[in-house]
């Protein structure tokens, strides 16, 4: 018995020796697969770390890291191509007081910005500029975020700066094309609208300044009677500059030569061009001028010039611009012409060139609304030819045309800018004169009478001419309404004829 129990002690001690050693190889097992995790963690952190520093490194923006004392750890090429300052430069340094801020007129801003994410983890970006190493101002979007460890806690503060300047450029253009179609709009709207040529100069001119940004201009309208261009309106010039430039001739000068030609000259210094030297010497300041033609069907109608008080180029689009207006201009000078050569179709003589009955109606019935308006006087003058029907039965009408424009061109020279000649019908005129009592309205009667007296034609070997009788009447003295002021304008005449032709009779009251 006491043998058998030894034994089984004996086994039992080798099985708890073999489960020890169980347990320990497990235990070693463990600890090695956990050693080896471990070490696999420390890789895929070393691992990472490489490729988010690659992938910093490799950014196109500007990439800043600082720690929570505000000192820069590290930059990334981007930043320094940027700024134009190596890492070395950067690296130890304060955030708060980069050099690059030192000139900017954001440098507050930014400080504020740091110290704000710093306080708060983040903060929306910002739009301000910074100053590169060489002193250029650059604009940059800037924006910043807090990093955090496991704990939450704050750990490195991550800044990203990116060039604007393309974004900014595309911003102005898109700007400048808005502000150009607005242009464009606006005169098509005008040119459309109006056939008013003096409301049309101003409008234009005023948009084309203000989208080009300069300071003078003016536009200049060829007469066709005297072949020169004639300033129509103007901005940003000197008296002295208005007196020199009212008048142009084709060919003459800067204006002058657009005229002529018909193609746009563009002045980017005018101290460098001889013929534009009086510029800078009448005071104006002028450094810059640009002007093109106005034409229609290929002939020049106008010229707009404008100039700045700085120096500045013209780029394409400012000169495509103003061809496109000028264009819109040159319709509109078009438009308004054959409307007011249709006017004067609709409401002149087509012999003498005066007006005809049915506009002199109208303008007699506005006047004498404003003289009873204004208590003003008003007077009419209506003239006969003595002896037409003779001349016209021996000499032939084409005769007798050429004394109905001659008596016509007589009263025309005798009118104010305020009076209305015109053709009454047959061989009889009628001259409206506002603001004139009826001894003033003799005066010019008798003036035109012994104009046209005086006149004589040559024919079958003859002197021959004619004569003209008149009638004045004036309101308020003769009538006081329009149809009896006329009746006693045409018996007034009739009394100088049957006293003996020749002469001038004034209504009796």
């Amino acid at each position: 018995m006491a043998g058998e129990s030894e034994g089984k002690h004996r086994r039992k001690t080798r099985q708890q020796r073999m489960g020890e050693m169980n347990i320990l190889q497990a235990r070693v097992q463990e600890l090695e697969q956990a050693l080896s995790e471990s070490k696999w963690a420390e890789e895929v952190l070393k691992q990472g770390e490489l490729v988010a520093a690659a992938t910093i490194e490799g950014m196109p923006d500007g990439v800043m890291l600082v720690n929570m004392s505000g000192e820069i750890l590290y930059v990334n090429k981007a930043f320094e191509k940027l700024l134009g300052y190596k890492a070395n430069e950067l690296i130890g340094t304060s955030a708060l007081k980069l050099p690059t801020y030192s000139k900017s007129k954001d440098r507050v801003r930014a400080q504020g910005y740091l110290k704000k994410v710093i306080e708060k983890s983040s903060a929306k970006p910002i739009d301000m500029s910074a100053i590169n190493k060489d002193g250029e101002e650059i604009p940059i979007n800037f924006t910043a975020s807090v990093i955090k460890d496991a704990q939450g806690n704050p750990k490195t503060l991550v800044a990203v700066i990116r060039d604007t300047s393309e974004r900014k450029r595309a911003e102005e253009e898109v700007r400048r094309y808005t502000k150009q179609l607005e242009a464009l709009f606006n005169i098509g709207a005008t040119v459309s609208q109006t056939l008013n040529l003096e409301e049309l100069w101003d409008n234009v001119l005023d948009t084309v300044l203000m989208v080009m940004g300069v300071e003078v201009g003016g536009i200049f309208l060829l007469d066709k009677q005297t072949s020169k261009l004639l300033l129509k309106t103007h901005r940003g010039m000197s008296p002295e500059f208005v007196r020199r430039v009212q008048v142009v001739s084709i060919g003459d000068g800067f204006i002058g030569q657009v005229a002529k030609w018909g193609k746009p000259i563009l002045a980017e210094d005018v101290s460098a061009n001889s013929k534009l030297s009086w510029m800078r010497k009448m005071g104006d300041g002028i450094q810059s001028f640009a002007a093109v033609p106005i034409m229609a069907k290929e002939k020049i109608l106008a010229v707009m010039g404008v100039g700045s008080v700085k120096h500045r180029e013209f780029p394409d689009w400012e000169t495509l611009m103003l061809a496109t207006i000028a264009n819109q201009i040159g319709m509109a000078i078009e438009n308004s012409q054959l409307y007011e050569h249709a006017l004067e179709l609709a409401f002149t003589d087509s012999l003498t060139g005066l007006y005809n009955r049915r506009y002199l109606m109208d303008q007699i019935e506005r006047e004498f609304i404003r003289a009873q308006r204004s208590k003003a006087t008003l007077s009419i003058v209506m003239f006969d030819l003595d002896g037409l029907k003779a001349i016209n039965d021996r000499f032939g009408h084409h005769v007798g045309d050429r004394f109905l424009k001659e008596v016509a061109r007589v009263v025309k020279v005798n009118t104010r800018a305020s009076d209305v000649a015109a053709r009454w019908g047959g061989d009889e005129f009628m001259l409206l004169a506002p603001g004139t009592d009826s001894r003033s309205a003799s005066k010019i009667a008798e003036r035109i009478r012994a104009q046209v007296e005086r006149y004589k034609m040559k024919l079958e070997g003859k002197e021959v001419g004619i004569t003209i009788s008149s009638g004045i009447v004036a309101y308020p003295d003769h009538a006081s309404v329009v149809a009896k002021l006329l009746k006693k304008a045409d018996e007034a005449m009739y009394n100088a004829k049957r006293g003996g032709k020749n002469q001038s009779y004034v209504c009796s009251p």
